[in-house]
């Protein structure tokens, strides 16, 4: 009986103390929609971001900036060098993946990773990202949506 009841009280510890990690692990998102070169995104971020749009004549490239230097880009159009991040010296992929219509380049540089996804006529990555956030911008990239808009 007195086991049973130590095993209880170190269960309901266990799960106390479960419950605190666990919400200490919550993030919070926020979505931004938009359109590039004829494709509507959504894209889950951390708040706090200074967005920038930069475009020329064959293509747009959408940039989310953090002070921590982290950036999360969108990228659709022409006339770049692909992998878009990979063909730095800097940028050796560790390691690619095809998933679907996803070929993933992941890697790190200096400490900090960076990962760059390509689909069908759009590219997203992340660069400058701390080992302790990596899961989260993971997260983001493996949430990307975006779907053709109808051209008028």
């Amino acid at each position: 009986m007195e086991r049973e009841l130590k095993n209880k009280v170190w269960l309901f510890i266990y799960m106390a103390l479960l419950s605190q990690f666990a919400e200490s692990q919550q993030v919070c998102y926020s979505v931004d929609k938009d359109t590039i070169m004829h494709k509507a995104y959504e894209i889950s971020l951390l708040p706090n971001y200074k967005k920038n749009i930069f475009s020329y004549g064959e293509g747009v490239f959408v940039t989310y900036y953090y002070q921590d230097s982290t950036i999360v880009t969108v990228f659709s159009g022409g006339l770049q060098k692909l992998p878009l991040l990979s063909t730095d010296n800097y940028y050796i992929p560790c390691k690619i993946d095809t998933l679907q219509n996803r070929i993933t380049r992941t890697g790190n540089k200096e400490s900090k990773f960076w990962r760059e996804d390509k689909y069908q006529g759009i590219i997203v990555y992340y660069d400058a990202v701390q080992k302790d956030k990596k899961c989260i911008y993971d997260f983001i990239l493996d949430n990307f949506r975006f779907h053709k808009t109808e051209s008028n």
